[in-house]
């Protein structure tokens, strides 16, 4: 698992949509994101109409690989669901989604109870849009 920092900010009053979920995904497959195809980027010219988690879902199959998700009500402490995730798979890297300092969905990646790689630097303070806390493992899919 190789940390790395997003290569595009999130900026979408340019055109520009944040790609810290490839970045967490390459981090976790110890890839480059430059090797991860930006499944969020929300412009209305890129190839791939499908939604973002279908393209992500296809990539991933591709590779013999899936994501599993799960979540946690927004109402426990971000510090207890990070605790219970980890809890019984402490070695194993999760893509967690919250609320950013930006005030938009991100996800970070943990492991062992803690974050290890902010792609954005720019935190999580609270849970996502949906009102949870939410985690994602990559493992051999079917």
């Amino acid at each position: 698992m190789t940390p790395h920092k997003q290569l595009i900010k999130h900026d979408p009053e340019n055109n520009a949509y944040g790609d810290c979920q490839r970045t967490c995904i390459a981090v976790i497959l110890d890839l480059h994101p430059s090797e991860v195809p930006h499944f969020c980027d929300g412009r209305p010219e890129r190839e791939d109409h499908r939604p973002w988690n279908q393209q992500q879902e296809s990539w991933l199959a591709a590779r013999g690989l899936a994501l599993a998700t799960f979540a946690y009500s927004g109402e426990l402490p971000m510090e207890e669901a990070i605790y219970f995730a980890s809890k019984q798979n402490p070695k194993v890297p999760m893509i967690f989604l919250g609320k950013s300092s930006l005030g938009c969905n991100h996800v970070v990646v943990i492991q062992g109870g803690e974050i290890v790689c902010d792609p954005s630097g720019n935190g999580i303070v609270g849970p996502c849009a949906e009102g949870t806390w939410e985690f994602s493992v990559i493992g051999i899919g079917g």
